[in-house]
């Protein structure tokens, strides 16, 4: 029997403050707060993830992730230091939960954020492997950061998928807040192809260019052109590697 390790060392309970009512003040007091809850997030969830309470436990160690991730960036205000290794020990645990709610393909997602790390590669290697697959429709995700995802929807329709983008770029103070900024395209694949092309000029005078290449379970996303010229919001980038995720029924 394997042995499952929850690493407790050192994603978002975002907190939606309105513009009028956001300051450093309020700012320092929430990552006061969530800064030094981090370890408890971490011991919450295993005490959860023991008890068998994996959708409990996964609150917990998502949370865990957030703050590790935003706090990372406030040391010098918080003198809290948080580690890569905390990060990484944190994106461990979610995936850990996921494996154990019998969802493989997003416990690989989270534990490839970090795939240079050991841990993060014999989490992964204790996975079962991927069955070939020759169904593209479904539900991709790629890591923005602070425990937030790009989305890629493929949707089978007739001879074509129809495909969406959903993408967000966070800094650490726009992830306090929920105040990510956005971006979203759309765009069509003949049924017998596995490259998409999105392009738009409509926003700048430079091209909008975005191939999505289908493999075994991922995409790889290439854009060309800053996020203006694709009518995102500062900062969203759509380029990277994204993973086919179960779907919410499964």
């Amino acid at each position: 029997m394997k042995k499952i390790i929850l690493l407790t060392t050192l994603a978002l309970p975002i907190h939606c403050i309105a513009d009028d009512e956001f300051s450093e003040e309020n700012l320092n007091k929430i990552l006061n707060k969530e800064c030094r809850s981090i370890s408890q997030y971490a011991k919450n969830g295993k005490y959860y993830f023991d008890q068998k309470q994996f959708n409990l436990a996964l609150q917990q160690f998502e949370n865990q992730v957030t703050w590790s991730s935003v706090c990372s960036s406030f040391e010098e205000e918080t003198r809290i230091k948080i580690s890569e290794k905390d990060i990484i020990s944190a994106e461990n645990n979610v995936g850990l939960t996921y494996a154990s709610l019998g969802k493989p393909m997003l416990a690989r997602a989270w534990f490839s954020i970090s795939d240079e790390s050991k841990i993060s590669q014999y989490n992964i290697k204790n996975l079962p492997p991927l069955e070939e697959n020759s169904q593209l429709n479904g539900t991709y995700i790629g890591y923005v950061g602070y425990g937030r995802w790009n989305t890629i929807t493929v949707d089978q329709n007739k001879n074509q998928y129809d495909i969406g983008f959903q993408g967000y770029a966070f800094t650490p103070k726009t992830a306090v807040l929920g105040a990510p900024n956005m971006g979203e395209f759309y765009t069509e694949m003949p049924f017998n192809s596995k490259t998409a092309v999105y392009k738009n000029t409509e926003f700048s005078d430079r091209e909008c260019f975005i191939t999505i290449q289908f493999e075994q379970h991922q995409l790889k996303v290439t854009q060309t052109g800053y996020d203006s010229d694709c009518g995102f919001g500062g900062g969203v980038n759509s380029s990277g590697i994204y993973y086919q995720i179960e779907s919410e029924n499964e």
